[in-house]
């Protein structure tokens, strides 16, 4: 699952139907994937918005 959340920041279209069947052999669901894949994407884009405005050890995003 972390390869695949890893891969669809990094590389997205190296992703297939193989790892998302491995994926689905160790137990992980549709939404599961989705979910890991959506959350690592959010705390990309997160993090750009934070060096965007050059936020750095401020409170909570310390």
């Amino acid at each position: 699952m972390l390869d695949i959340a890893l891969r669809t920041i990094n590389d997205p279209d190296s992703v297939s139907q193989t790892d998302i069947d491995a994926a689905h052999a160790q137990g992980w669901s549709d939404h599961d994937i989705f979910d890991a894949s959506a959350q690592a994407s959010n705390n990309r884009a997160f993090n750009y918005l934070l060096r965007t405005f050059n936020i750095e050890k401020q409170g909570v995003f310390a």
